[in-house]
């Protein structure tokens, strides 16, 4: 739910807003066991992926690239090689 907040915020252009929302998603994400490892990197990926597109819209490309760089790493030592495409 929080992560759905975060977008009507993003759409709106609460930018901050937005923000708030996907890092307190994040954080609930990381509280996940390892019984919910899968389930805990798609939510952080997810949300990392939404703070991206903020730092993109603030034109803040460098802090985007860092940010899709780390997905892009936690995404090569996951098994599912097809979240690469």
């Amino acid at each position: 739910m929080l992560v759905a907040m975060g977008n009507v915020y993003y759409h709106n252009n609460f930018l901050d807003r937005a923000r708030d929302y996907y890092e307190e998603a994040r954080q609930n994400f990381e509280r996940y066991t390892d019984q919910y490892h899968k389930e805990m990197l798609f939510g952080i990926n997810t949300v990392d992926g939404n703070l991206a597109l903020i730092e993109i819209q603030r034109n803040n490309f460098k802090k985007a690239e860092d940010i899709l760089n780390r997905i892009y790493q936690r995404r090569l030592l996951s098994e599912k090689r097809s979240d690469l495409l």
